[in-house]
């Protein structure tokens, strides 16, 4: 009969500096994402106005939602010695981040077609 191997340690105190070091990681993108929006001079004819701004804000929404999911993925693969409360908690910045993005499809889907509406009017 062959011996069982142990399974390795987990250090929960690890676990939840990296899920802070994550957490706070993805607060500061997202936060940078509207303030890079607000602040950034909006440049370009009339084709590319303001692309250069969505695309940096899109950017910023995408490392957000990455970063949620690493949170996530950190908390919810420690079963035993991290608390079910911040196991709970790794969920609150991937629903925001994935809620954020569905009305950013659901706004980009709507100017869409109301874009298009307004030119078979016409």
């Amino acid at each position: 009969m062959r011996p069982r191997l142990a399974a390795p340690e987990r250090n929960p105190t690890r676990a939840s500096a990296l899920i802070l070091i994550l957490f706070l990681a993805w607060a500061f993108s997202l936060a940078w994402s509207f303030a890079d929006l607000a602040i950034s001079e909006i440049t370009g004819s009339t084709f590319s106005h303001g692309i250069k701004q969505l695309g940096s804000f899109l950017a910023w929404q995408v490392a957000a939602i990455l970063l949620a999911a690493g949170a996530f993925l950190a908390g919810w693969m420690q079963p035993y010695g991290l608390s079910p409360g911040i196991r709970r908690l790794t969920k609150l910045p991937l629903f925001l981040s994935a809620g954020l993005w569905v009305l950013i499809v659901i706004a980009g889907i709507t100017l869409f077609i109301l874009d298009h509406s307004e030119t078979a009017i016409r």
